[in-house]
């Protein structure tokens, strides 16, 4: 179809020029890297050789920055499957093992000029690798000045120059650029250089605009008042069951961080206040790389009071280091300046602070570990806000020798009203063992002295670190299928443990553990309907009387209470139902500091929930809200 804006009188007068004056010139073909590197720059078309991979991979296209579509920035794309004999963008992910060093082209309305994509792979297993970023040379650029090998790459102008090499194109000359760089028309290229082309070439020499739009997004923004106050996160939310916390409650605000804005893994953080019941916008923190790099927060109460720090977007590897950034403001979520890493081989960081200010950051890391591959968990510690840190100390040190032998610990650290410090977590043992068999017993261990010194249940000295042959020292019970429990603590400072677990008829049951300082009393809680570990919940622990749970059943989200210590419970009420064609509730958090008004977190799909005594939180999308 002609589209009537690319053509004037003037267009034809001039293009009859360039066909009389150019005729002769001529270029010669590009050349495409040996590895996962972009192309010859193209308006039109993205170019790159695929990597060395033999699993399934999804191409990743994110728009970084764009000179004509400011407002698409941050949006995604899919590279899609070959239709007519060609690649587009779509809204999901398309896996195939691709050949070793093949050239991929990609075109359609999405690709347009002066922009900057990023072209990433993510596996089945949802791991992102080899990112790189192409550009797009502003509209109707093409090509530098001739050279004795042939036509150079564009030169930053749209010239005369531009209209000789799509002449060429268009004459068939066996020399003329790919037909990638020379295609610039219609909004969805054609992949052949025809009259049409030639025009388009003219009237970006002319300096008319470029004529088309960007193909449409897979997110349509959002109007109206939700119960949600995010739609789009990133799809992965049990990772927060061992990175926490996310959301924390200061002077009056609610903080929360996530990974999302569509499939992105890149971390964003907002605010919900709680006098003026208003969201602020969202903002962004910093780049992400795969989804277990889910951010924590932690807001300073004691040196800076309300000054935010993040721990984002790391998972193992040394290009994924441990990134952290702190707010320049007090209470602001607009500005942030980035710190150097706290390390750079790690993964699921899990910060406290203490009274006298003190910050300590959990995590496992995946170096120094004495017996395996996949790290040794442990802290850092600053004494400064941040500035400074303490050296690495481990304290339970991991096997993954995948596929002959698995040891891994998974957990979270957590800070009792007396400052002590508790570890409840699990064992992974995934080779040779049924799935449903792989994350097993529950594990507890304490520090009355932030981290030097450790002990079991019994108050017995610990020889750290701990791994696979001295587990059982610390070993409270023997599960199949649980997760990392919840934590929390009665005023005695005593640990309460919730974790789903599965029995020896296979029937999945929520358990709640309480230290009475001497031993264990264990109660199988009465939710219907449980049936993965991933259904943990959480536990607020008001006193050794009083004791809420949230997690999620056959009805959906559900509240428990006992007030008599656990001897008997009674449910409250539903607070997001799960009903057919509906996703249950899953990553249930808590608010750090939390209110009462509003202090739980959860997901339903990939929407993200603030509730408490006053419902939810809610947040209106539009031009005149305070939404994005």
């Amino acid at each position: 179809m002609r589209n009537d804006s690319l053509f004037t009188e003037s267009s034809w007068w001039l293009l009859g020029g360039a066909l009389a004056v150019l005729a002769g010139v001529s270029s010669a073909p590009a050349q495409v890297g040996s590895s996962m590197t972009p192309g010859p720059a193209a308006n039109r078309c993205l170019s790159f050789t695929t990597p060395a991979f033999d699993q399934p991979l999804a191409f990743k296209i994110t728009v970084r920055s764009s000179s004509l579509f400011p407002e698409t920035e941050g949006s995604m794309k899919w590279l899609s499957p070959m239709r007519n004999a060609k690649r587009t963008l779509q809204c999901d992910p398309f896996f195939e093992i691709w050949d070793s060093q093949s050239e991929i082209r990609v075109a359609g309305p999405d690709i347009v000029p002066g922009t900057t994509y990023e072209v990433g792979c993510l596996t089945e297993g949802h791991v992102l690798i080899d990112a790189i970023q192409i550009s797009t040379p502003r509209w109707g650029d093409i090509t530098g000045p001739r050279t004795p090998t042939g036509w150079s790459p564009p030169d930053g102008v749209a010239s005369i120059l531009d209209i000789a090499a799509v002449v060429d194109s268009f004459r068939g000359r066996p020399d003329a650029l790919p037909q990638e760089r020379a295609d610039l028309y219609p909004a969805d290229p054609d992949q052949v250089i025809s009259i049409y082309d030639l025009l388009a070439s003219v009237e970006a020499f002319r300096g008319l605009r470029y004529p088309f739009q960007p193909g449409e997004t897979c997110t349509p923004p959002l109007e109206g008042t939700f119960d949600f106050f995010e739609k789009y996160t990133s799809p992965i939310p049990w990772y927060t069951i061992f990175i926490g916390p996310n959301a924390w409650y200061f002077d009056g605000k609610t903080y929360v961080v996530f990974q999302g804005n569509g499939d992105s893994f890149d971390s964003y953080i907002l605010a919900f206040d709680h006098g003026t019941m208003q969201w602020s916008s969202t903002s962004l923190i910093g780049e992400g790389a795969n989804d277990h790099g889910v951010p924590a927060i932690l807001v300073d109460t004691v040196l800076n009071p309300g000054q935010i720090h993040v721990f984002y977007g790391s998972h193992h590897y040394f290009y994924h280091p441990q990134k952290y950034a702190r707010s320049v403001l007090p209470g602001d979520t607009t500005e942030f300046e980035v710190m150097p890493p706290t390390s750079f081989a790690s993964t699921y960081p899990q910060p406290m602070q203490f009274a006298d200010g003190e910050i300590c950051l959990f995590f496992r890391e995946s170096w120094g570990s004495s017996v395996g591959q996949d790290g040794i968990w442990g802290f850092i510690s600053s004494s400064d806000a941040g500035d400074n840190w303490t050296s690495f100390t481990g304290l339970l040190d991991n096997i993954e020798n995948e596929p002959e032998h698995v040891f891994s610990w998974y957990g979270r650290f957590f800070k009792a009203p007396d400052e002590s410090i508790h570890f409840a977590g699990v064992a992974h043992q995934e080779a040779g063992l049924p799935p449903d068999q792989s994350w097993k017993n529950v594990y507890y261990m304490y520090s009355e002295d932030r981290g030097v010194t450790w002990k079991n249940e019994r108050g017995e000295w610990l020889d750290l670190p701990l791994s696979e042959e001295t587990a059982d020292q610390i070993r409270i019970a023997q599960t199949q299928s649980s997760y990392p429990p919840s934590v929390d603590f009665d005023e005695a400072s005593n640990p309460y443990l919730l974790n789903v677990e599965k029995d020896e008829d296979g029937l999945f049951a929520l358990t709640l553990r309480r230290h009475n300082g001497g031993q264990w009393t264990t109660t199988r809680l009465p939710l219907d309907g449980v049936r993965d570990k991933e259904q943990t919940g959480r536990l607020f622990v008001h006193d050794h009387n009083n004791i809420d749970v949230f997690a999620s059943g056959h009805d959906g989200l559900v509240q428990l209470q006992t007030t008599d210590g656990g001897a008997s419970w009674m449910p409250v009420r539903v607070i997001a139902s799960s009903h057919q064609g509906h996703p249950s509730p899953v990553g249930v958090q808590r608010c750090e500091g939390a209110a009462s008004d509003f202090f739980l977190i959860f997901r339903k799909g990939q929407e993200l929930y603030l509730w408490g005594e006053s419902g939810f939180a809610q947040r209106t999308f539009g031009t005149t809200s305070n939404g994005n």
